[in-house]
């Protein structure tokens, strides 16, 4: 059975999903398609193709309309099914099995799906996009040569890319740091009272310990897949952006090929392990973060990039638990006490930010910066830091690095 048969199989449940969910107009063009899929001569699929294409850029441009949060899901599943839709008539036209490019064409798209769209699953609970996804990256792979890319984690402090100058003076005050503690003890000693903590020997069984300290198992795995990047050192900068990039193309320009004048991106914030769910049997959800129920959801994220990237002074609403995969990370911390001292910015947006950039002190601006404690943690490979909802926290790279957020809520909040 071929991959294009394998995706197929899938049809059913997406016109299931069509009939129930789809706006009027694109559920007739969908299950028209699908329909003449199956009983028009191959002649006729640009066509079809045609059709499909056109409800999809629609459907894009609908998405893209307004803040992302208040986007309808009905839109993201529509844009999910066109994109499904479309893939297998790219598969269908061009006799994917001997064609290596098509297939580099359907993971764009599909990760584009992914990336925009909403879940559509078959009746078995898998995402139909994440697993068209998968069987295509496999057959990639395998036409592919593997090379191995040992991922540098020299620690780089240089004048160029960000050296401390006016850091404020308190910033010695140390986290207590302990290893493997119980789940008894990271709850009543720092969960609860809300305190911070460097944990050690936690992550240690993790494969990602080992797979990804080679750039040469994300390029040969994962190499053709489209990710959101950050341009910039840090998200507060006026020439800051973002914009979709191959994996591979990312990790050439900012691991293997980068100089002095390379500017700095960053795979940051990202839920790379939900885009691509292979990558979850390369880590284990740390148990801590069941600290006080196993009933809540915990959100992985994804920080993989060069040493310089920053992450400026800010605080989460949520329980923080940073594992520290590869690399070394610098992160200063201050007590939510400290909020009106550190200076947020005003409105909606960036409330949760502060306006000091700490390494480059504007103390006639911001004195009462002085007045803070920080606690400063050098998190070093296989450590993981607790960092408490409200607490302010700014990270450095102080290497190249990959580090993975686990963010969850309390029963009790």
């Amino acid at each position: 059975m071929n991959i294009l048969e394998i995706i197929l199989q899938n049809l059913p449940a997406i016109e299931k999903i069509i009939k129930e969910k789809c706006e009027i107009f694109h559920k007739s063009i969908f299950l028209s398609s699908i329909e003449e899929l199956g009983s028009h001569p191959d002649a006729e699929l640009p066509e079809i193709l045609s059709r499909i294409a056109a409800v999809r850029t629609f459907t894009w441009e609908l998405i893209h309309i307004g803040h992302w949060n208040e986007v309808d899901v009905q839109k993201r599943i529509d844009y999910s099914i066109a994109t499904f839709l479309e893939v297998i008539l790219m598969l269908k036209m061009n006799d994917a099995e001997d064609d290596y490019q098509i297939f580099i064409d359907c993971l764009k798209e599909l990760d584009t799906g992914i990336l925009l769209g909403a879940s559509v699953v078959n009746e078995g609970g898998e995402d139909v996009l994440k697993s068209a996804a998968r069987l295509i990256s496999v057959e990639v792979s395998m036409r592919e040569e593997f090379r191995s890319i040992p991922l540098s984690t020299k620690v780089e402090l240089r004048p160029s890319h960000g050296v401390v100058t006016k850091m404020p003076a308190s910033v010695e005050t140390q986290v207590d740091s302990l290893e493997l503690p119980s789940i008894q003890e990271f709850r009543e000693n720092f969960f609860s009272p809300r305190k911070p903590a460097v944990l050690l020997e936690c992550i240690n069984h993790w494969p990602a310990r080992d797979k990804w300290k080679d750039l040469g198992y994300f390029i040969h795995h994962f190499g053709h897949r489209t990710v959101p990047i950050e341009i910039g050192s840090q998200y507060t900068e006026a020439n800051w952006g973002q914009k979709l990039v191959q994996l591979k193309d990312f990790i050439e320009r900012q691991f293997i090929s980068r100089s002095e004048e390379t500017v700095i991106e960053y795979l940051a914030q990202h839920d790379l392990l939900e885009q691509i769910p292979e990558l979850k049997e390369d880590i284990r959800i740390p148990d801590y973060c069941y600290a006080d129920t196993t009933e809540t959801d915990v959100e992985v994220k994804m920080w993989f990039g060069p040493w310089g990237t920053v992450s400026p002074l800010h605080y989460d609403k949520k329980h923080n638990l940073l594992a520290q995969v590869v690399g070394t990370k610098r992160i200063l911390l201050a007590d939510p006490h400290d909020a009106e001292a550190v200076y947020p910015f005003d409105g909606k947006m960036l409330s949760n930010t502060s306006q000091v950039d700490l390494e480059n002190v504007d103390w006639e601006k911001f004195p009462k910066i002085r007045e803070i404690a920080f606690y400063q943690v050098h998190l070093h490979e296989g450590e993981v830091l607790y960092i408490p909802p409200g607490w302010w926290h700014h990270v450095r790279a102080i290497s190249n690095s990959i580090s993975l957020s686990f963010w969850w809520e309390s029963s009790k909040e």
